[in-house]
């Protein structure tokens, strides 16, 4: 099967100026350590669609998000109950340091309709190899890039059209700025805002 494009989808708006947003669950903070008192996924999952999420994402990544295939498995479950109503299920994204199609297929059996695949971990080659399996696996492939050079792989594997969609992440306010205007016009196009320590958001 291929994939449906539906988080492209709920993600591109019609009405200039207004944004989409990707809440992200984690039970492990940037330079906080574990979130003893994070809420379970089944509560925050209702928390994030009644905030007007489009897309829900799992950080499982153990070493920065610390979330499990349970804690997944909870979202989609709670996301379902919302079939029919308003506001609707929002679909998961499963963001993991995916190097394998082991991994994506996991994904996809989950009920993820997105992953994260990652440039500058993966290179041209394999990132170009992933896209495909994430296609084959129904699920809609969101490549993160850092850098110029990874900016550029996206031309080289066509990744230019509304289809597509394209995250920055891990940058400072300023290099997101620099970066953001060098990606490819149509691409739907997601930023990284983290809430930090002093209260400023970026």
């Amino acid at each position: 099967k291929s994939s449906t494009g539906e988080i492209a989808r709920l993600l591109r708006k019609k009405v200039p100026g207004t944004v989409s947003i990707v809440a992200e669950y984690r039970k492990k903070g940037l330079n906080m350590g574990s979130l003893d008192n994070q809420l379970p996924p089944k509560i925050v999952s209702r928390d994030f669609r009644d905030a007007g999420a489009e897309a829900v994402s799992v950080l499982m990544d153990k070493a920065t998000g610390g979330c499990t295939v349970e804690d997944a498995q909870e979202i989609v479950k709670e996301q379902a109950t919302a079939a029919g109503d308003f506001p609707p299920p929002a679909p998961l994204i499963v963001h993991d340091m995916i190097i394998d199609e082991v991994q994506i297929a996991q994904a996809a059996s989950l009920g993820a309709k997105g992953v994260v695949l990652t440039a500058g971990v993966l290179g041209q080659e394999e990132l170009g190899k992933m896209m495909t399996a994430a296609g084959e696996y129904g699920v809609e492939a969101i490549v993160e890039v850092k850098s110029a050079e990874e900016v550029a792989m996206l031309e080289a594997l066509g990744v230019t059209t509304a289809e597509h969609i394209v995250a920055l992440s891990g940058l400072s306010v300023d290099e997101t700025i620099d970066l953001l205007p060098t990606l490819p016009k149509d691409v739907v196009k997601i930023i990284e805002c983290l809430q930090l320590n002093d209260n400023v958001t970026h």
